[in-house]
């Protein structure tokens, strides 16, 4: 009886694991939540088989975007955005294994993974790889199917169309406006990433995971503020962006001041957006706002209105929102 019931276990287990595998798989077209199936799998049912699994699924799409770029969502680069998300699932999973602060694991966990980027790109260019070559091939090749719908856009005389025409007029320019500006948007894009899939995970543990495999909860990662240093550094960042005609230095070109100023200050504002939804959550929760509208509206504020979470994050240092709505929610019982 107990082998049937073990095989009838493991048959289950197999089937869910496969599941995770196949979930993680079709998110790989938009990387962000490749690692949360994957991260699951390692939590419930450990490092061997949720690696392995991980690994398994890795191959398939390997083989898919080689021999079968055409199948159903299949595509020739499909392996590349989930060996990224593999990589992401891998750093979360073990900093949950090892009982790492959420916070902290983060921002370890992004340093490392720009780091590790960093090294890459290196270690290509020394063997001739072009980051501006490539760039501009990119531009270049989007152009010549841009060409095809121009009328379209001038026909629209809408102020962002007529802007759209006028980049693609430039490609030379376009490509080293968009060497300048990635990699501040990759870094901002590799934060966010861990920060969205370690809020899922300890949104939703406590569905499929033992309370001793986690030590923290959402609130720890919630309740999260940046260091009051770092204001320093946010005001010497608008100096750059708004002082950059005034400064003047012979052994530094002019011209980079509001660049390096722009990207600390939208690097710095990925964290304030971690803080300020803190705040907003605690809203929400104080108010007992909750199901399909508090989803709606933070799905509106994380896409539409993130400059402002950002900003609400920011006076959070000074007003200690989150000390404030609780008061007057209490008050007002």
């Amino acid at each position: 009886m107990n082998t049937i019931m073990d095989r009838l276990d493991n048959t289950q287990s197999l089937s869910r694991l496969f599941f995770l595998g196949l979930i993680s798989i079709l998110l790989s077209y938009t990387v962000i939540f490749v690692p949360f199936p994957l991260i699951v799998a390692v939590l419930i049912y450990g490092r061997v088989k949720g690696y392995l699994t991980a690994l398994v699924c890795f191959a398939l799409t390997f083989i898919l975007s080689v021999n079968f770029p055409n199948f159903i969502f299949s595509r020739s680069d499909l392996y590349i955005g989930y060996a990224i998300g593999l990589l992401f699932a891998f750093l979360i999973s073990e900093s949950f294994l090892r009982k790492i602060p959420p916070m902290r694991s983060i921002v370890v966990n992004g340093f490392l993974l720009i780091a590790l980027g960093a090294g890459l790109l290196v270690s290509e260019m020394q063997r001739g790889f072009s980051p501006h070559e490539q760039i501009l091939q990119m531009v270049q090749q989007t152009k010549v199917e841009f060409d095809k719908e121009k009328e379209k856009f001038i026909g629209n005389a809408d102020t962002e169309a007529l802007e759209i025409v006028s980049m693609f007029n430039e490609p030379e320019e376009l490509a080293e406006k968009i060497m300048v500006e990635a990699p501040v948007y990759i870094i901002m894009a590799v934060f966010f990433v861990l920060w969205v899939n370690v809020y899922l995970i300890l949104r939703t543990y406590h569905f499929y995971a033992s309370p001793t495999v986690l030590k923290y909860s959402e609130l720890n990662l919630l309740n999260f503020k940046v260091p009051d240093a770092f204001i320093w550094v946010l005001i010497a960042s608008l100096l750059l962006v708004l002082g950059a005609d005034y400064v003047q230095a012979s052994w530094f070109d002019q011209k980079w001041y509001p660049i390096i100023g722009m990207g600390f200050l939208r690097v710095l504002g990925i964290f304030y957006f971690f803080q300020g939804f803190g705040v907003v959550i605690t809203f929400f929760n104080a108010y007992r706002i909750y199901g399909f509208f508090r989803s709606f509206i933070i799905i509106l504020l994380v896409l539409m209105a993130s400059k402002f979470v950002a900003l609400l994050g920011l006076f959070d240092n000074w007003f200690d929102f989150r000390a404030l709505i609780i008061k007057k929610n209490k008050k007002n019982k």
